[in-house]
């Protein structure tokens, strides 16, 4: 299970209690906790957190806006992405009577024009929606007071974005050309704002002079500080900035990189070298003629901070205008989320389909519409096979009722034979015993009888009817042996001894 810190402190955050919203038991900062998210994109959001707990709100902005592609009714995402947008790390809330947002990024728009706090607030529960709108409120607040300061402060004619010097020697040598481009430009007339060496570094100053300058001059040896988040984050305001008010050049100066070194986002714009290929003199030249209608006296600075404050107000307006739109698609395209997880029949899921694809230009609308379609597509088919199932048993009705009876007739007509068989079998082994019985008495019990009875009178004396028992005796056991041993006896007129009183004749 992954373990989520705090925005403020970094401490370990209770998100057992399964809430959309978390308070720290260790600063008391109230903050959003995510739901809804697998373990890749959960793993995403907490990097992003600590993307934006170390101050790098592009990263940590870029890998929201991953995870919201994937998961759009994810709110604590489109809040994270809020927070990085407009550099907001958290915003306390203990104190109620002076609430105050940690550090902040002055943004033209206000936060409830943002378009992810719109789809934020669209997808959270009740009690995520008043926190969202609670804390919105905090940042506004600090965000008008950002832009009034911006208003009152010095304008510029050339911003110059070079990262600050370190250790690296890359590093070294892009701010000595840097500062070596400043002490020109100003010699020969014009504002230059860079970092640390004019101009104050709060945000309303800064904010101011990316707002004001007609030209900036992005210096980065390599591919690797041109993306340096400090760096990225000021080239990339100037260049929203720049958009929206239709006006501002971008020179990007780098130590001799390849086309396909430099950033994706930076190739279309004017790029020079500054080492061997290109000089100071003409990258002041190039500045010069970018900044040529600017004035040096208080009218131009009057009407520059004049042109300034009527561009937000424009903005403003414009974001006005759209926001009403873009809250309802937003809405919608949430609602549309929520109803396609209990979808129950084909016609709700053509509705649905339809109602996507009136946004199939809004995120994955387009996907979400085929798959509400392949569904009513699958109930269609379910109903039709349902409905076809039906009229088969209904037509088979009789068939199945003259099957049974049949069936019935059969197993009728089968107890019956079985009985006829089993009647024969018993009147057959009847039969069977009583011939048994019958030859057994006739052919070995009477026999029997009358052998043993001509033995008794064989032994009696009386030979003659032993003799004539013998006889028809016939070849049971040795009656024939008998009869012949009678015979010689008789034959040879030899006398015997009369057996009990009697003798031979």
């Amino acid at each position: 299970m992954l373990q989520f810190s705090c925005l403020s402190c970094g401490s370990a955050l209770n998100t057992e209690t399964g809430t959309s919203v978390c308070e720290c038991i260790n600063c008391g900062v109230v903050q959003a906790t995510p739901v809804l998210l697998n373990p890749e994109m959960l793993g995403l959001y907490t990097r992003a957190c600590d993307c934006l707990r170390d101050g790098n709100t592009v990263a940590a902005l870029r890998m929201c806006e991953e995870i919201t592609s994937v998961f759009p009714e994810s709110a604590c995402s489109h809040w994270l992405a809020v927070l990085a947008q407009y550099g907001v790390e958290y915003v306390r809330m203990a104190d109620a009577s002076s609430p105050r947002a940690e550090s902040g990024l002055l943004n033209v728009l206000p936060v409830r024009s943002c378009l992810h706090y719109v789809a934020a607030q669209a997808s959270a529960d009740a009690e995520l929606g008043a926190f969202l709108e609670e804390t919105a409120a905090v940042i506004d607040e600090q965000q008008n007071r950002l832009r009034h300061a911006a208003l009152q402060s010095q304008v510029f004619d050339v911003f110059i974005a070079c990262n600050p010097a370190g250790e690296d020697y890359t590093s070294q040598a892009d701010r000595k050309v840097a500062v070596q481009l400043y002490h020109r430009l100003v010699k020969n007339g014009l504002r230059v704002y860079l970092r640390g060496v004019c101009g104050e570094t709060d945000e309303a100053s800064v904010f101011s002079a990316l707002h004001s300058a007609k030209v900036m001059f992005l210096i980065g040896g390599t591919s690797r500080i041109l993306l340096h988040h400090d760096l990225q984050r000021d080239w990339a305001r100037y260049l929203q900035i720049s958009c929206d008010t239709d006006r501002g050049q971008l020179i990007i100066l780098h130590d001799r990189m390849a086309e396909d070194e430099l950033p994706e986002i930076l190739s279309p714009y004017k790029h020079c070298y500054y080492k061997n290929g290109g000089s100071v003199a003409a990258f002041v030249r190039l500045a010069m003629e970018s900044a040529r209608n600017f004035a040096q006296n208080e009218d131009a600075q009057s009407r520059a901070q004049t042109l300034a404050a009527d561009a937000v107000a424009r903005q403003f307006d414009v974001a006005m205008q759209l926001r009403e739109k873009q809250e309802q698609k937003a809405a919608l395209f949430a609602s549309l989320c929520t109803k396609q997880r209990s979808l129950a029949s084909q016609k709700e899921c053509e509705e649905l389909a339809a109602e996507f694809r009136r946004l199939a230009d809004y995120r994955d609308a387009s996907d979400r519409a085929l798959a509400c379609a392949r569904k009513a597509e699958q109930y269609r088919f379910d109903a039709m096979r349902e409905k076809e199932t039906k009229r088969l048993l209904l037509e088979n009705k009789k068939y199945t009722q003259t099957v049974a009876k049949k069936e019935r007739k059969e197993k009728r007509e089968g107890k019956k034979n079985q009985e006829r068989l089993l009647l024969t079998v018993c009147t057959l082994l009847f039969v069977s015993f009583c011939t048994c019985v019958v030859l057994l008495f006739t052919q070995f019990l009477l026999p029997l009888a009358d052998y043993n009875r001509a033995k008794k009178l064989q032994m009696a004396g009386d030979i003659e009817a032993a003799y004539a028992i013998y006889e028809q005796l016939g070849s049971f056991r040795d009656s024939e042996e008998q009869c012949s041993q009678i015979e010689e006896i008789v034959a040879s007129a030899v006398p015997i001894a009369p057996f009990a009183g009697t003798r031979m004749k």
